[in-house]
């Protein structure tokens, strides 16, 4: 399904269409988060992307997501949300995480990416580029950011990304920095 017909599945209440939405991007979202914040735990994880998948689901119901209004794909509006809902969740049950948001915004900006946007002042590329990578949905997003800000071998990003092996997964991080590239061109 496209995420427009994903937007009216959920205005709709559409069970069948909303549980496909639930099943594609759980595993990928439970890997996405335990990742960036080192939590192993499935049940907490589990909440997490229930929490995050209703908060998208009630931004559809009040109209603050429409069809129109939507201007990067759903799975990336989605894990934006999960790392808000991630460290409410922590600081809730008290887990100390060794990231944080905060600690992803001092981060350095990877140096091929850097290259892929004007030179602004370093403040204003990094939010830009932090911006642009979140917004660029599946499967660019999750690509990126485990390869860049997690660290994690190419073998890793195949396996938990589903790519058939680690070359497939290093062409699609070469199309998605183009892809990123002509943002800012």
């Amino acid at each position: 399904m496209t995420d427009i017909e994903y937007i009216k599945a959920f205005r709709d209440d559409n069970q069948r269409a909303i549980t496909r939405f639930y099943n594609e991007y759980r595993d990928g979202f439970l890997y996405n988060i335990g990742s960036r914040y080192h939590v192993r735990d499935e049940d907490l994880l589990s909440e997490i992307f229930q929490e995050s998948v209703t908060r998208l689901w009630n931004n559809i119901i009040r109209g603050k997501l429409t069809e129109s209004n939507l201007t990067s794909p759903l799975a990336g509006y989605l894990y934006c949300i999960g790392r808000y809902v991630a460290l409410e969740v922590f600081r809730r049950e008290g887990i100390q995480v060794k990231e944080s948001l905060e600690d992803v915004e001092d981060q350095d900006t990877p140096s091929d990416i850097k290259l892929a946007i004007p030179l602004w002042a370093e403040s204003e590329q990094e939010k830009a580029v932090r911006h642009a990578v979140n917004a660029m949905g599946e499967p660019c997003a999750p690509l990126l950011l485990l390869f860049y800000w997690d660290k994690l071998s190419w073998e890793n990003i195949a396996q938990h990304l589903s790519y058939k092996d680690a070359n497939s997964a290093k062409t699609q991080k070469y199309k998605c920095i183009q892809k990123l590239k002509a943002q800012f061109l």
